[in-house]
């Protein structure tokens, strides 16, 4: 029916969109855009996307020595991780955010750092704002609110 070129065409087509579309973080990567005109990658950078969004950045007091900081980390992290991206691609969603889950605290660790305590503070509440209900599925959140077994148990029956 159609020519056999045309096939081999529509057959690389396809194949470079099912592997676009099975990773959408190596579009972001891939993108040479700065962190500034576009969102970082939460996958990859964790809290530190949150803490680059300006109104965020403004709250906590970020200075733009330290934005700039930030924006740099973030950007060298994010091509750091465009090798694991690639590795990762045919895994479905959660486990290749389980698979990133340690490049992404490693990188909020080294982001961090580079923020005061206060700051710190003020960016965790900002992302549990954020999050609202799902936040309560943290460890580190119920332990601070100290929910009994019992309610973390109802709380991770009522997230899933």
């Amino acid at each position: 029916m159609f020519p056999p070129q045309l096939h081999f065409v529509v057959a690389r087509v396809l194949e470079r969109l099912v592997f676009l579309t099975s990773v959408p973080i190596i579009v972001t990567l891939l993108c040479t855009c700065g962190a500034t005109s576009r969102g970082a990658e939460p996958d990859v950078v964790g809290v530190l996307a949150l803490a680059l969004e300006e109104d965020v950045s403004a709250t906590i007091g970020l200075s733009p020595e330290v934005r700039d900081k930030l924006l740099d980390l973030v950007h060298l992290r994010e091509m750091d991780a465009l090798d694991l991206a690639l590795r990762l691609r045919d895994l479905p969603a959660s486990e290749r955010s389980a698979q990133l889950a340690p490049f992404r605290s490693a990188s909020e660790q080294l982001g961090l750092k580079l923020l005061t305590t206060q700051q710190r503070r003020s960016l965790r509440a900002i992302r549990i704002g954020r999050q609202g209900m799902q936040s309560l599925g943290e460890s580190d959140v119920s332990k601070q609110l100290k929910l009994t077994p019992a309610q973390e148990s109802d709380v991770g029956r009522l997230l899933a």
